[in-house]
């Protein structure tokens, strides 16, 4: 767990509280202010589990979480306090204002915006707070866009939601440039779900080893990265294809690890603690092509130059003015090219 340091007093559930309760709480302004504020951030209301586990995806979003109060953090200037999940799992929320609600073992649904660099769900920074509604349905994501942004060209998602095929051979090399659709969270959910079994039967034939729980959960989560990065999906499945054969407990002869293939310094400058860990390899590996292709996007040659730099490095790729002559660094592209080609011939028409 997280290590703080604090001035002040930590209160657990049980303990002393400063903050005293009013006998009534849920008065109509507040829970309209709690409602109005969560429109205006486009608040995500999604699993706990999922939040905890796919973090990255959610960086700089506004996410609803409830539970119970069982810690108050006291400092000088600011205030945090654990909400535990019906999930089981608890999250620090910080920077609080003063709320009669804070009081230890109340119940509180508590708005709060995922950190820019979490890797997994383990603080929020306040945002709004009001009790349990009265009737709450199961979590879903409610309408809030998830890919913001102009996505580097190429690739980039076209305007219908990506699906996997082998059919057809791509007549036009250089994929055409796209604004990202205006997805909401709501949307995603809907894809992921109606998208999963093209993408874990496709993952299958890279590796029928796999058991049907892997399958789901590397689908999911480059689905969701590559949502979240306004990437094409089937450009991640066919990198971590061509790299690993989706093994996710391969590692190459240079020390290469995982599915995306991380060297150990790239993934511990991405924050990467466990390169084996699919999920941080997944969201490290989508994190990275995102960027290059990012780096390169005005050049006409920015797919080969992106993937080059994956591969060799953006220094080998500045050092030699373009993509390195190296003939693993050709094969790589080529593989990865042709690959891409047979999942996504939509976006070479």
């Amino acid at each position: 767990m997280r290590k703080w340091m604090f001035c002040g007093l930590l209160v657990w559930g049980g303990g002393v509280s400063c903050v005293s309760l009013r006998a009534d709480t849920t008065t109509p302004t507040k829970e309209d202010a709690y409602e109005k504020k969560k429109a205006e951030c486009q608040a995500l209301d999604v699993p706990f589990d999922k939040l905890k586990l796919y973090a990255a995806s959610y960086r700089g979003q506004v996410v609803e979480v409830s539970g119970k109060i069982t810690g108050i953090i006291l400092s000088l200037r600011a205030k945090t306090i654990i909400v535990e999940t019906s999930a089981g799992g608890s999250v620090f929320v910080t920077n609080v204002q003063d709320n009669p609600l804070i009081v230890n073992g109340n119940r509180v649904r508590v708005l709060g915006r995922v950190p820019s660099d979490a890797v997994t769900l383990t603080e929020l920074e306040f945002v709004a707070m009001a009790p349990p509604a009265a009737e709450r349905r199961e979590p879903i994501v409610t309408e809030a866009a998830i890919i913001q942004g102009k996505p580097s060209p190429p690739p980039a998602p076209s305007n219908r939601p990506s699906t996997l095929t082998a059919r057809g051979t791509p007549q036009n090399p250089n994929p055409p440039a796209s604004s990202a659709p205006n997805v909401s969270g709501n949307w995603l959910e809907q894809r992921i779900a109606a998208l999963k079994p093209q993408y874990k039967q496709v993952i299958a034939r890279f590796n029928p080893r796999l058991s049907d729980a892997q399958r789901d959960q590397f689908t999911e989560a480059i689905l969701r990265f590559s949502a979240a990065h306004g990437v094409d999906a089937r450009l991640i499945v066919a990198i971590i294809a061509v790299e690993s054969s989706f093994d996710p407990n391969s590692t190459s002869h240079s020390g290469a690890m995982g599915l995306g293939q991380l060297m150990p310094g790239t993934a511990s400058g991405m924050g990467v603690t466990n390169a084996y860990d699919p999920i941080q390899n997944i969201a490290a590996t989508v994190k990275l092509i995102r960027g290059h292709l990012e780096k390169y996007k005005d050049r006409p040659d920015a797919f080969n130059l992106a993937l080059a730099a994956y591969n060799a490095g953006s220094g080998a790729v500045r050092r030699h003015g373009g993509v390195p002559p190296f003939k693993e660094t050709t094969r790589y592209i080529w593989k990865v090219y042709n690959l891409y080609k047979q999942l996504a011939p939509d976006m070479f028409q």
